[in-house]
């Protein structure tokens, strides 16, 4: 074998080893796309869910009832749904839940609650938590209890 002969078998390999290390590469960065595109085409246009409780500021002890109404938005026909005091030194109660509404042409679900504010002047504050197939959304209500009949909610 003649020297030209080796400088062609070394020219010949050398160039293989780049291909081959361009197609390893070239395969590599192929196989990322497909998995960052399969994972961004599952994240892309799932909307979680999110809650809104509204409803008075104020009550007063042994006083009427109040309103609270809840809305979530982003929501499923059925999503499930806890309420729970976080603190609640009135010793208030949710004396009704109303029917879980859907709307599917706004994509949300509203409840009517009836709480008693309690029998002590202070304080509550209702939590609520939603969970869907896309997540889960929490949010709270306080409402200030007082003892007088002097309140916002009675007119004064």
């Amino acid at each position: 074998m003649n020297y030209s002969t080796l400088r062609g078998l070394g020219t010949y390999c050398q160039d293989r080893c780049y291909a081959a290390n361009f197609l390893a590469k070239a395969l590599f960065a192929m196989l990322f796309m497909v998995f960052a595109f399969q994972y961004e085409g599952k994240a892309q246009g799932v909307a979680y869910p999110s809650c809104n409780i509204s409803g008075p500021l104020e009550a007063v002890a042994s006083g009427p009832d109040i309103t609270i109404n809840v809305e979530v938005a982003h929501s499923t026909a059925n999503p499930t749904i806890n309420y729970e005091f976080s603190s609640n030194s009135s010793n208030a109660f949710i004396r009704t839940k109303g029917p879980i509404v859907y709307s599917p042409s706004k994509n949300t679900v509203t409840q009517k609650l009836i709480v008693c504010p309690g029998n002590q002047g202070s304080e509550f504050n209702l939590k609520l938590e939603v969970t869907t197939p896309n997540g889960v959304s929490k949010c709270s209500k306080s409402v200030s209890v007082s003892t007088s009949g002097a309140s916002s909610t009675s007119g004064n």
